[in-house]
């Protein structure tokens, strides 16, 4: 059983301008906006006061510059973890929704907890993506039993992430996908994980 102590808070990068066109980013390297900056800056104090023991880092631009924000104010180093990174979208990098022939609502859509879901022939499901950070969260939280991290990913990842450790009991797809640069906590209970706070941005 993890020390009840520990926290996870994942934290979603700030905007791209790949998130106001609407186009799969995937591990493709989109740096943040202003307006992505802006939102990163704001978001930091929130976390600060959170008292982070941590910060550990998807190893994309927008991530790690989010991370920045929050390393100004709290004297912490940035860690880099590879597990972190967004899906891999493969061939769909750069493209829309209409582009790749999915229509909300209708077939298959990968903004759904299908396991099976594939971003592409190329790209990974989304059972691969939750595999991957899963493992990343459990290790990440068992070496720093007790202690609070920041951990700085993805739409994607962040929401597997969940699944990974919370099961059933906690299903993402009833709930808003959380915005740019928002928030999520999670805390053990148990020999399980469950969602403190969801989508939590400033101000919200």
């Amino acid at each position: 059983m993890i020390d009840p102590g520990t926290r996870l808070i994942l934290w979603r990068h700030g905007r791209t301008g790949f998130n106001v066109r609407h186009l799969f980013q995937g591990q493709q390297d989109v740096p943040l906006d202003e307006v992505g900056v802006a939102q990163a800056r704001a978001a930091a104090p929130y976390l600060a006061g959170m008292n982070p023991d941590r910060i550990v880092s998807s190893p994309l631009s927008r991530a790690r510059n989010t991370a920045a924000a929050l390393s100004v104010l709290t004297g912490l180093p940035v860690e880099k973890d590879d597990r972190l990174t967004e899906v891999d979208v493969g061939d769909w990098a750069g493209l829309t929704l209409d582009q790749v022939g999915i229509t909300r609502g209708h077939g298959p859509d990968p903004w759904s907890e299908d396991e099976d879901f594939r971003f592409s022939p190329t790209g990974e499901t989304n059972a691969e993506v939750r595999e991957r950070v899963g493992r990343a969260l459990r290790e990440i939280a068992w070496r720093h039993q007790g202690l609070t991290t920041v951990v700085v990913s993805h739409w994607v990842a962040i929401r597997e992430g969940v699944q990974a450790l919370c099961g059933p009991g906690f299903r993402t797809g009833e709930h808003p996908a959380p915005g740019n640069c928002s928030w999520t906590v999670l805390e053990p209970a148990g020999d399980d994980w469950q969602v403190r706070i969801w989508g939590a941005r400033p101000g919200r």
